[in-house]
């Protein structure tokens, strides 16, 4: 037996759930229940739980609604605050039909990224708070075939942290080396981390996309196909140096299991006038022609805007 805490038509009471089944009490469960005589199904019932404590941490705020009548499920919403920030989800699926539509929606505002890795078992290679929104829908009787028809958009934001390119691109093995082609320290500060891709047939396409550090700055954009599992993306890496900016174009491209990575040579010298590759490739150690470019620009502002669903910023006058 297990006691829950619910909201039945504006009414709060508590009960305890067997199955599918909430039975109502008077008052609360640690001060003699009496069962009211009055039963729930508990897929039409709203729960509300002030703190769960589970694995030794704290949900709060934990908020959700949960409706199944004739085939259809409607979340809405599912809200709580984690340990490792707010998280607000709404879904609904209708399993009458032979590929079952589904929409889900997520928002949150600032998930801390440290404890998250930590949640899901991997190296803490990065932290900052993570901002997260979706609207995503597809059809079918399978992940796969839900995300081969997804449509929609997903946007991913991290402000500002710090970030172990070292330990990201060991991760990617050959995939990742460009992220760090000067061979540089560990941990360094993070600028940004933005990507927005919308989706249409199981395709998304990447509208932002940009990784900005004190050591390298990656932007560019792409496609991934979720139904065939590729990619194709194009990406711009560049480290500064000398005072300058070794810029290394970056295709990725085939499926996700095995992608290739190379560098666009031709793309280098075009973007690069005053070409000191050799030397500056002779003196770092890389095995890879690289150019130099002073030119460039922040990305973050752009991707940071376009991933949370906003504005392009307005562009800074040129001075005369």
């Amino acid at each position: 037996m297990r006691w829950i805490r619910f909201t039945k038509d504006n009414r709060t009471a508590y009960g305890s759930l067997n199955g599918d089944v909430v039975t109502e009490v008077a008052g609360t469960p640690w001060e003699n229940p009496a069962p009211t005589g009055k039963t729930h199904k508990f897929a039409d019932v709203k729960l509300e739980i002030a703190t769960l404590r589970f694995g030794g941490s704290d949900y709060k705020a934990i908020d959700v609604h949960a409706k199944l009548q004739d085939g259809v499920l409607a979340m809405d919403p599912a809200k709580a605050t984690l340990p490792q920030g707010a998280v607000a989800l709404t879904l609904n699926l209708d399993a009458n039909k032979p590929a079952p539509p589904v929409h889900i929606t997520a928002r949150a505002p600032g998930i801390a990224l440290a404890e998250l890795l930590r949640t899901i078992h991997q190296p803490g290679f990065m932290t900052g708070n993570l901002e997260l929104q979706a609207d995503l829908q597809g059809q079918g009787a399978s992940p796969h075939a839900i995300a081969s028809t997804l449509a929609g958009y997903l946007g991913v934001t991290v402000p500002g942290g710090t970030i172990d390119l070292q330990a990201v691109s060991a991760m990617g093995g050959k995939t990742l080396e460009f992220l760090n082609p000067l061979k540089g320290g560990s941990s360094n500060a993070l600028h940004c981390l933005a990507a927005r891709m919308d989706f249409a047939n199981g395709v998304g396409t990447f509208k932002a996309l940009a990784l900005g550090s004190a050591l390298v700055t990656v932007d560019g954009g792409g496609s991934v196909d979720f139904g065939h599992e590729t990619m194709a993306l194009d990406l711009r890496s560049k480290a500064s140096a000398l005072g300058a900016n070794v810029a290394a174009p970056v295709k990725i491209q085939g499926p996700w299991t095995a992608p290739q990575t190379k560098v666009d040579a031709l793309s280098v010298v075009g973007a690069n006038a005053s070409n000191l590759g050799g030397a500056l490739g002779a003196l770092v150690g890389a095995d890879k022609p690289l150019g130099l470019s002073s030119g460039g620009g922040d990305p973050c502002p752009l991707a940071i805007a376009l991933s949370r669903g906003q504005a392009a910023p307005a562009a800074e006058p040129v001075a005369a």
